[in-house]
């Protein structure tokens, strides 16, 4: 039964980094990491801040934790899946 627990836990912990509109992240970082990288980063594009905009105001379930890159294609995919396994 390990592998049915595994799995219902990481079903579990995709929901709590999926936005409200049902999108998985593409990288989730701790937010003291996110932080540090945002106050050593040279290169702040028009890309760049729109996407650091997103990602803060991003609210996630799993604490201290920042979601960057919303949606991942294949991440969402992969998920489909799995929820199609979940069924059987």
């Amino acid at each position: 039964m390990k592998d049915r627990r595994e799995f219902e836990d990481c079903i579990s912990w995709i929901s709590k980094v999926t936005s409200r509109e049902g999108f998985i992240p593409e990288h989730i970082a701790l937010e003291k990491d996110y932080l540090e990288w945002k106050e050593n980063e040279i290169e702040f594009s028009e890309r760049i801040i729109k996407g650091m905009q997103r990602a803060e105001s991003f609210k996630s379930l799993v604490e201290g934790a920042i979601c960057w890159a919303v949606p991942l294609g294949w991440a969402q995919a992969e998920h489909a899946l799995l929820e199609e396994a979940s069924q059987r």
